[in-house]
């Protein structure tokens, strides 16, 4: 049973990384009784950053969770300024050995959508779903590499009309493996 308890707890480790968000759209859809629009916005290149921690649980599969926080961006050709900070559990497919090792990985959470009063200008923000699936290599247990996509939701709303909010992104990550 020892046996058993301590082999469910040994962590692969924690992942500090910090990513450059390649490509990022911002759609708007909203509707009312009249009218329906949506908007598809670019985003200013920022950053992420991510940690995370995974526990083995065989050779092939760990899981675990982690957080993301965006660095505040705006939309091109807009004022203001917004970001989203991601809390999410996630599994971890593992192919490779101790010196390189391959995976993917799947996060499904929550996010808190956050802007200042200029990007808000008199509307309510609406937290949201969090999804990202990555590809990445962990050099020597220690240095890993990775490229991401992910969307994060939320809502916008006002008197006339609550708007639905998408970021999409794609993200290259480089990082930190602090093993246990």
């Amino acid at each position: 049973m020892l046996l058993l308890f301590n082999s469910v707890i040994l962590a692969e480790g924690i992942n500090i990384k910090l990513g450059y968000n390649i490509d990022q759209k911002f759609k708007v859809s909203a509707s009312n009784e009249t009218n329906s629009i949506s908007i598809n916005n670019g985003v200013n290149p920022n950053f992420t950053l991510i940690c995370d921690a995974d526990f083995e649980i065989t050779d092939m599969l760990s899981a675990g969770g982690g957080i993301e926080m965006m660095t505040p961006t705006s939309l091109k050709n807009e004022n203001g300024d917004f970001l989203f900070m991601s809390i999410y559990p996630l599994i971890k497919f593992n192919i490779g050995n101790d010196y390189i090792k391959y995976y993917n990985t799947l996060k499904i959470g929550y996010n808190f959508f956050i802007a200042d009063s200029t990007f808000k200008s008199g509307n309510s923000l609406g937290n949201g779903i969090f999804f990202g699936i990555n590809a990445g290599v962990l050099f020597g247990k220690v240095f890993s590499i990775d490229f991401n996509y992910s969307q994060n939701r939320g809502t916008l709303t006002n008197s006339i009309y609550k708007a639905d909010i998408t970021l999409t992104k794609y993200m290259l990550t480089a990082g930190f493996n602090i093993p246990f």
